[in-house]
């Protein structure tokens, strides 16, 4: 007999008298017999529900008993024969008292807690996870699991479909569940929408872009701006360079393995390979991309950094190199001029150099590139770096719904930029 009261009550002077005047109001609705209308409702329902436990609950706790990887044809047969006169029972039971009774039930949950994004939360945990929890919280749970208990029986006996579990209260706009959750009836499938409610949460940790890149310094960049996957959950993938032959094939397997499970997939390339940029146009061709992709123009260098952050670059790049050198004095900007892209800088980077510099590529010149710009995320000229504008998609993507974005939106095979789907 709960009487709602704080613990600190005990320390008022008429505690006692109090609480014995609250018990005997208690005791005279019991004696009255006004509690005993609701008594024959509960004890109605709790009925109803242990009939359709055996059917329904291994389904709502994951928990199977009994089985084994072989098939089981006598087990399958008590339980089908079991369920058939479940079923029967139900229906035998007028269809606006079972949608009553689940009613109150979903209430009565919702009473002691109404976080329904706590309860969708607890319904798509192992059951290890939801036997454990205590409380207000570990009541209303029960109550709910109870209530659902009661309506998938009430809606295979009857061919009716009731509120799930987690409305109580106000009402949804059609079709916003399946925006929200990926489909109407959440929690018929609760791994459908575990992903995105631990997105909207901030708790999901998955990987939520792949990232193709062409080459080892697009890697080296993107790894030094991003911080890795763990932080920005941002797997970057190297490419080598080529969209050709069998790394062609494995990255359409890739961008498949991405849509089945759900993650982004953004593409880079530099506009200057044809090949790679028609390779490309196939993918989005194929409905494979989901995502974003980055072209630049003429390349990754030219696009993103001007010929003064490159010859900065450079020099930070000889110094920080394995062998250091300090070619402050050697790399001058004037030296470079009529450079319009990547490959040529390189080249006349090691003529200056004179030989003793083979390259300026790869993740350690990536890097360079980032520690020479991480200040100053805007082109000098003004504008924002498409690397950048990559990266701040990249970002948005953790409050994108996949399947939203999926459903609403495509890449257009032209311009290969984000249209709305027709």
């Amino acid at each position: 007999m709960k009487l709602g009261w704080s613990v600190s009550s005990v320390l008022c002077e008429d505690f006692p008298k109090t609480i014995e005047k609250a018990a005997a109001e208690k005791w005279k609705g019991i004696a009255d017999g006004n509690l005993v209308p609701l008594a024959e409702t509960c004890n109605g329902v709790a009925d109803v529900a242990i009939a359709l436990e055996p059917v329904y609950w291994p389904w709502i706790t994951s928990r199977f008993r009994g089985r084994s990887l072989t098939a089981d044809d006598e087990l399958d047969s008590i339980h089908d024969g079991y369920r058939d006169e479940a079923l029967k029972f139900v229906r035998s039971i007028e269809l606006e008292r079972l949608k009553h009774a689940h009613e109150l039930l979903r209430i009565r949950a919702a009473m002691l807690e109404d976080n329904t994004d706590l309860y969708r939360l607890i319904r798509s945990a192992n059951w290890a996870t939801r036997h454990n929890i205590k409380g207000e919280t570990g009541l209303a749970m029960w109550i709910r699991h109870m209530a659902e208990v009661l309506r998938r029986g009430t809606e295979e006996a009857h061919d009716v479909q009731l509120e799930e579990e987690d409305v109580a209260f106000g009402m949804w706009h059609k079709s916003g569940r399946k925006l929200a959750f990926g489909s109407d009836r959440a929690l018929d499938h609760p791994s459908y929408y575990r992903k995105e409610l631990l997105q909207r949460m901030g708790l999901d940790v998955s990987v939520r872009v792949k990232w193709y890149v062409e080459g080892a310094t697009e890697v080296g960049f993107l790894n030094a701006a991003l911080g890795g996957i763990r932080d920005s959950q941002v797997e970057v993938v190297d490419c080598k360079g080529k969209f050709t032959g069998d790394a062609l094939v494995e990255l359409f397997e890739d961008l498949k393995r991405d849509k089945a499970a759900e993650r982004f997939s953004f593409v880079s390339a530099d506009a200057d390979v044809s090949a790679n940029i028609a390779a490309i146009k196939r993918m989005v061709s194929n409905d494979l991309i989901v995502g974003y992709i980055p072209i630049y123009n003429p390349d990754f260098e030219f696009a993103n950094f001007t010929i003064e952050e490159l010859v900065t670059a450079a020099i930070y790049y000889d110094k920080e190199d394995d062998y250091p050198t300090d070619s402050s004095n050697l790399l001058d900007v004037s030296l470079f001029a009529g450079v319009r892209n990547g490959h040529d800088f390189e080249q006349k980077y090691i003529e200056i150099h004179e030989g003793t510099r083979r390259e300026v590529k790869g993740m350690a010149w990536g890097r360079a590139l980032w520690e020479t710009v991480k200040a100053n995320l805007d082109l000098p000229g003004g504008g924002e770096r498409p690397v950048i504008a990559a990266i701040r998609v990249a970002y948005m993507s953790a409050d994108v719904e996949y399947r939203y974005q999926q459903e609403q939106f495509r890449i257009d095979s032209g311009t290969l930029g984000i249209v709305k789907r027709d």
